[in-house]
């Protein structure tokens, strides 16, 4: 269902999360082929309009709709509600994903792979391929996330000395907003957690607090970052699937520090280590370290 890149810079969404739960609970209910694809039809008749690029992207008087995003609690819902009402007996709906005016169509792309949709069917999981979020924002900030932080791990950048930070890449009409003016502003600014990287502040729920958002130091880097909207990196997102971006460090003396980055193929794995890091950093701000290491060792255990 991935549009085309001239269609994905115009609409796009992700409306296809009714069916997920749709499957589940009709699997629980014991639904047979047909009543399935009854549910298949509420469902998508139930799914949300493509509404990205309203919630993404930089909105002088209104701010963008973020807090909602997609909407994908009351999508799995619709889902639940499209499953039970098949079970009761409605009868209307088959065939939603096919054909010329299918699913696709309906949500806003003009193109659908439809060999993909049954390829491996049975054999394959895609939740084998689930990822955890070490940087607590949207996962289009990770890559750059990563490239920063090698950076000043490896060349002990200091923040004070920076003049300038040059970034490039996919999507930065819609992520780069250098005046975050709240915790979710700050979650889908790429420019926000650059800077919070550069001064290698703990990935805690404090990153995105009342006094960090006006903090002179993320203030003042935030002013000095050079954003370049990469439009041929936004094709290679709708086309394959790849997020691209570039920063470059300049500081006072003129020392220049690169990085290019491109996920999947840079991207690194996630090992135990850093989950139970993340796991323990966050209970650590609800529980003292005797009541964590007791969750810790019931949910390992």
């Amino acid at each position: 269902m991935q549009p085309s890149p001239e269609r994905g810079s115009k609409v796009w969404g992700e409306q296809y999360h009714p069916f997920a739960s749709a499957v589940t609970v009709s699997k629980l209910l014991k639904l047979d082929s047909d009543q399935i694809n009854v549910a298949f039809g509420i469902a998508g008749t139930y799914a949300t309009v493509p509404s990205v690029y309203k919630y993404f992207g930089l909105v002088e008087e209104t701010r963008p709709m973020r807090e909602v995003k997609l909407g994908w609690g009351w999508m799995s819902m619709a889902g639940t509600v499209a499953a039970q009402s098949a079970h009761k007996g409605f009868k209307g709906g088959h065939g939603i994903l096919d054909g010329e005016q299918g699913f696709y169509i309906m949500a806003g792309s003009d193109k659908c792979d439809f060999n993909k949709i049954t390829k491996d069917l049975g054999e394959t999981w895609v939740i084998n391929n689930t990822e955890y979020k070490i940087h607590p924002s949207i996962a289009w900030n990770h890559p750059l996330f990563d490239a920063t932080r090698k950076l000043v791990k490896k060349y002990k950048i200091n923040p004070e000395a920076i003049e300038k930070i040059n970034i490039s890449g996919m999507a930065m009409n819609l992520i780069g907003d250098k005046n975050p003016r709240s915790v979710v502003d700050a979650q889908f600014s790429l420019p926000y957690t650059v800077a919070t990287t550069l001064l290698s502040e703990p990935l805690s729920p404090d990153l995105y607090c009342d006094n960090k958002l006006s903090d002179p130091k993320v203030k003042n880097l935030l002013s000095r970052m050079n954003l370049n909207h990469d439009k041929a990196a936004d094709a290679d997102f709708f086309s394959h699937q790849k997020m691209r971006f570039s920063i470059e460090v300049v500081t006072k003396n003129k020392n220049n520090f690169k990085s290019n980055v491109e996920w999947p193929k840079d991207q690194p794995a996630t090992d135990k280590n850093i989950l139970e890091k993340k796991f323990r950093l966050l209970a650590g701000t609800y529980f003292d370290n005797e009541r964590v290491e007791e969750i810790f060792q019931r949910l390992i255990n």
